[in-house]
């Protein structure tokens, strides 16, 4: 059994247990919405003219029976738009697995197998160096709080500590900028995506911005000597960890490409790839409309 007929035993067995438990919320809607167009048939509850009693009677029914009946109902499918969702996530991540299977068993894949994985190598560097970055950022933030209480007291011992939480702060940073400017080189020096799969996926190479989005990263830092203030340098910080994070996504997005190519090329090889394809997809775009979630009454409020 090849890692795709792996996923797709295990895609099965997802749906199954998502159509039973649909079904079984649908076998409880039914009766439920029977009694309630009974109810309805009959006309709005109100006072009518054959009986004063008769009026009070569906009245009292109706908030006593129909209206709870009718939350119940919402309230199931309700339930059901979120199983549907669960699936629908569930099928993103399988749809996942198997491109990266597909980018294993790709024939002349070979280049482009190597290009992920220089992308996923590339992706948690920039993932450490953030983390260093959101350290020294929690830690300046931290300094210049008690900075603040020791101008605002005066007192000699938080007076120390501050002194100490600014050493700290002052510490994690330069580790920061030394992080940051080997990421720099090391994004400048290198080649993230090939020729090869750069004409494959059919785009424009959007990766030479991974390294422009930090080009700034040494003006903006300028030099440790240089700092004003520890704010001043945690907001500056702050700039460079979001420019990770476009840098991260545009990785990503490259990433997401290649795998599609490699899911296109086995779809085209295997008639079964393509069905289990079909049915991937047909359960991510399932939910995606957010109008089909059905908006709760007064009363399921």
């Amino acid at each position: 059994m090849t890692e795709i007929d792996a996923l797709q035993t295990r895609w099965n067995g997802e749906v199954e247990k998502h159509d039973a438990e649909v079904a079984a919320l649908q076998a409880q809607i039914a009766p439920m919405q029977k009694r309630v167009e009974a109810f309805e048939a009959e006309g709005k509850p109100g006072l009518p003219k054959k009986g004063l009693v008769k009026g009070l009677s569906r009245v009292f029914k109706h908030v006593v029976t129909i209206s709870p009946l009718k939350m119940g109902i919402e309230n199931k499918q309700i339930s059901i738009y979120y199983k549907d969702k669960e699936l629908g996530q569930k099928a993103s991540g399988i749809a996942r697995e198997v491109g990266v299977a597909a980018l294993k068993d790709m024939p002349d894949g070979e280049a482009m197998r190597a290009d992920y994985k220089r992308l996923s190598d590339t992706s948690e560097l920039l993932e450490a160096v953030k983390n260093d970055v959101k350290s020294a950022i929690a830690t300046a933030d931290d300094a210049g709080a008690w900075e603040g209480l020791d101008m605002a007291t005066g007192n000699k011992g938080i007076g120390v500590a501050s002194y100490l939480k600014t050493g700290n702060a002052r510490d994690a940073i330069k580790r920061a900028v030394k992080e940051i400017n080997m990421l720099q080189g090391h994004l400048e020096n290198s080649h993230l995506v090939s020729p090869g799969t750069i004409d494959r996926l059919g785009n424009e190479n959007n990766l030479g911005l991974v390294a422009d989005m930090l080009g700034g990263v040494g003006g903006a830092l300028v030099s440790y000597a240089n700092m004003q203030s520890l704010s001043g340098m945690a907001n500056k910080l702050a700039t460079v960890r979001d420019e990770i994070t476009q840098a991260q996504n545009k990785i990503g997005e490259t990433q997401d490409k290649i795998l599609q190519t490699a899911i296109a090329d086995a779809r085209k090889r295997e008639p079964a790839v393509n069905d289990f394809c079909k049915s991937l997809n047909a359960a991510i775009s399932a939910p995606e409309k957010e109008a089909q979630k059905p908006a709760p009454s007064k009363f399921a409020r």
